[in-house]
């Protein structure tokens, strides 16, 4: 078996009811993200900008609103680049009766948040950072 096909995984989102027993479930097919990709990842996350005890005048603070904003386009566009380099294939999505080309699944789980962000965390999971957790 060709090694890039042994790493790939599957994964059965619960969002919108796929795993109800009425239709076969839509199932993501993708391969674990390396080591590079979890590093990009906990920089990023330690970027974050931090809330003080003042949350209520922090919020209001334009200095900070505008660091949070670009922190959060900044994740954002993480979050596409990541799904679109680790998705390889959808399985079972189809649209009038056609199956669903890889670009537009991408597309479509990218413009539902609670889908987004369902992949996003199961892919996230199984990184290496994330696999080596508990391990020391």
């Amino acid at each position: 078996m060709e090694i890039g096909r042994w790493k790939r995984r599957k994964f059965v989102p619960e969002w919108g009811g796929n795993r109800s027993e009425e239709a076969e479930p839509v199932a993501v097919i993708f391969v674990p993200p390396t080591v590079g990709w979890m590093s990009r990842y906990r920089e990023l996350s330690l970027t974050v900008p931090r809330l003080r005890d003042d949350v209520e005048g922090q919020v209001r603070d334009a200095e900070f609103v505008a660091k949070l904003t670009a922190w959060s386009s900044t994740i954002e566009e993480f979050r596409g680049e990541f799904l679109r380099a680790h998705i390889k294939g959808i399985e079972n999505l189809t649209l009038d009766g056609s199956a669903v080309d890889l670009a537009a699944s991408i597309e479509f789980i990218e413009e539902n948040e609670g889908l987004r962000e369902e992949v996003f965390r199961a892919i996230l999971e199984q990184g290496s950072v994330g696999a080596s957790q508990g391990k020391d």
